[in-house]
């Protein structure tokens, strides 16, 4: 497994170097469609609060002037979602495309915009209810032992000899237990966006294809997770928190999130040639 996660590193690192559209084009596009979005909740909410750079924000959050944004902040997550697609599903198939060898450039990720932006509109949606089914039972049972523990004044005593200290320290299993199953999920369902991009299957057969594949291959997928998010966490200590460092922490992260993302696009493509290979010698 290792050796193969390594030779897939190798691959991504050659992909990159050999396909540098795939890397700088889908990071220009989210800039600017951030920047976009950053124009239109000013456009939007300046009417309601023209001060709202120089107050600060506890003086804003009066009954009326939250009433008056609510719709506006509506509008605003609406506008959210589908630039957030687009984005994913153009560089989803850029890269994808790389990963095979193909020669790309910037017509592929408006390309990936208009083929897989439907799907990954569904897939989110299935994504999000099968998150709900595993989760809202803890989170629930949390919610109400937190209400039943503060009780009618709403003060908590976290003091070792109190029993409330105590009782929180029984929720502690099921918090455990809440992130690693997040971790699971995340893992298994970590995939599928990817097999989507690769095979440009309909959107249940590159869901059940993804989590199938992850279910195989968990360890690997999660080490690979687990060093994007080590290495991302070192970068972030050694800059520091000035304004260049935070920004060259930003686009380090990003490079390493491509660089994770086409490893497991080379390890799925390497794992579905060896399959392919056995399959054919049997």
């Amino acid at each position: 497994m290792t050796e193969a996660l390594i030779a897939c590193v190798l691959r991504a690192h050659k992909t990159v170097r050999t396909h540098m559209v795939a890397v700088w084009f889908p990071a220009l596009f989210s800039v600017t469609m951030f920047v976009l979005f950053l124009l239109a909740a000013v456009i939007l909410i300046l009417p309601i609060v023209p001060d709202i750079f120089t107050r600060p924000p506890a003086a804003l959050a009066s009954p009326a002037v939250l009433r008056a944004l609510f719709p506006r902040i509506l509008l605003l997550l609406a506008l959210a979602v589908p630039l957030t697609v687009v984005t994913d599903a153009g560089t989803l198939y850029i890269q994808a495309q790389a990963v095979k060898g193909q020669p790309v450039d910037t017509g592929h990720f408006y390309l990936g915009i208009r083929k897989l932006s439907w799907c990954l509109v569904a897939g989110r949606v299935i994504e999000i209810l099968i998150y709900l089914l595993l989760f809202a039972p803890m989170l629930v049972t949390m919610a109400r032992r937190v209400l039943e523990l503060a009780g009618p004044e709403g003060q908590l005593l976290l003091v070792p000899e109190e029993p409330i200290f105590r009782a929180f320290m029984d929720l502690l299993p099921l918090v455990l237990l809440s992130v690693l199953l997040y971790v699971a999920a995340g893992v298994l369902m970590g995939m599928w966006t990817r097999v989507l991009a690769l095979r440009e299957l309909p959107i249940l057969r590159a869901l059940l294809a993804g989590i199938a594949f992850a279910s195989a291959h968990f360890f690997a997928i999660l080490l690979v997770f687990i060093g994007q998010w080590v290495l991302g966490t070192l970068l972030a200590r050694l800059l520091g928190q000035g304004e260049l460092g935070v920004l060259i922490g930003q686009g380090l992260a990003y490079l390493l999130r491509v660089y994770a993302g086409m490893t497991l696009m080379h390890f799925y493509e390497l794992r579905a040639d060896a399959s392919k290979q056995q399959r054919e010698a049997n």
